[in-house]
């Protein structure tokens, strides 16, 4: 006996069920609740009134350049920036500290070569601080 051409008619036939066993069904059906709303991502105070008007990749850098204590990298101006909720991509901060390098804002003590990042350090003759913050 070819039970596989039963099969499919076997699962097509509709089941029969009284109309007090499909109220039943209805009625315990489980209520979709509403998804809960997402709380609010943290950002800094400071960084919330920056804004996001033209050029404020700069300012973000700066203010976070002004916030680390020594040399840093990169890696750690994105680490400070993505804690405080406010991250750029790597490539915005690279070319934000390019163009500060350019400047002589800030000095790159050593350069990068490979997987070594390059390391660095505000300039003694300038302060780092965005005029927005110092005030």
């Amino acid at each position: 006996m070819d039970v596989g051409a039963l099969l499919p008619a076997f699962l097509t036939q509709p089941r029969a069920t009284s109309p007090a066993r499909q109220v039943t069904l209805l009625e315990s059906a489980p209520v979709a609740l509403p998804a809960p709303p997402r709380p609010e991502r943290y950002v800094h105070p400071e960084l919330k009134d920056f804004g996001n008007p033209h050029g404020i990749n700069t300012t973000i850098v700066r203010w976070a350049i002004a916030r680390l204590m020594g040399d840093y990298t990169l890696q750690d101006i994105h680490a400070v920036l993505t804690r405080e909720g406010r991250p750029l991509q790597t490539a915005e901060i690279s070319v934000v500290l390019s163009r500060l390098k350019k400047r002589r804002k800030i000095v790159e003590i050593h350069r990068g070569n490979g997987r070594r990042p390059s390391i660095f350090r505000k300039s003694p003759l300038v302060s780092n601080v965005p005029a927005d913050a110092a005030a």
